[in-house]
């Protein structure tokens, strides 16, 4: 079993109902999956199923009762329904791809936002902790808030919060919601991987603060830490590695 795939991912993350109603529903990619979903919520994402780093994502989103919408990088096309997904299938070749339904998440000057949060426990401890959270911020057109790909920005989640388009939110609510989710779906995805001590959970607010999990990360790049001016996360994340 390929544990480190989204879809094994999602599929055993679903099993546990206090993390359940955090996760948007994703289907396996077919002709079928992509109507349903996209019938139900008029907005979804398609990514590969072993993606990283924003590569290969697609959004596909309703313009009217025939027509969509396909927006990759900061490209977009409009087609027939009929189209769109032979158009998809002919792009995505036989790589296996997820549909999911796609958050509205908070903005910062329009641009979509997600908080990128480092859960770790320390060698001889069953205890899981938020060491470390930081927003990425994609760049203007993209979909996808990677910052490489998409030119993006990082901040602090308490500089974010105030830009945002949830800036009205109470920053210690927002806060205690996603440490929570982060914690919770850490103790239920290490099963999967017993020896394993450290994820990055790239985790989605929406409009109205509901926290979502996005994607699983279980080598989760350390680049976003860095490039902050304050180093105190980076280096707390550091010292948890070597505990």
């Amino acid at each position: 079993m390929k544990t480190r795939h989204k879809w094994m991912q999602y599929k055993h993350m679903k099993r546990f109902e206090k993390i359940r109603s955090h996760l948007p529903e994703t289907e396996l990619f077919d002709k079928h999956t992509l109507k349903e979903l996209i019938g139900k919520y008029g907005d979804v994402i398609l990514k590969p199923d072993d993606g990283r780093r924003g590569r290969g994502i697609y959004r596909v989103s309703v313009i009217d009762k025939k027509t969509y919408e396909i927006h990759k990088e900061s490209k977009k096309k409009v087609m027939g329904k009929g189209r769109a997904y032979e158009y998809l299938k002919d792009k995505i070749g036989s790589q296996k791809y997820l549909v999911q339904r796609r958050i509205p998440l908070a903005t910062i000057n329009s641009r979509p936002m997600d908080v990128r949060v480092i859960v770790q426990r320390k060698s001889h401890s069953d205890v899981w902790k938020v060491t470390a959270i930081v927003v990425k911020v994609a760049g203007k057109g993209y979909i996808v808030t990677n910052i490489e790909r998409s030119n993006g920005t990082i901040m602090s989640f308490k500089k974010a919060l105030r830009k945002s388009s949830l800036k009205d939110y109470s920053y210690h609510s927002l806060l205690s919601k996603i440490e929570r989710v982060a914690i919770r779906s850490a103790e239920k995805v290490s099963r999967l991987y017993s020896h394993h001590r450290i994820f990055g959970f790239d985790m989605g607010l929406d409009k109205k603060g509901y926290a979502w999990i996005i994607e699983v990360n279980r080598f989760p790049m350390m680049s976003h830490f860095r490039k902050l001016k304050d180093k105190t996360l980076y280096h707390r994340i550091m010292k948890y590695k070597r505990s």
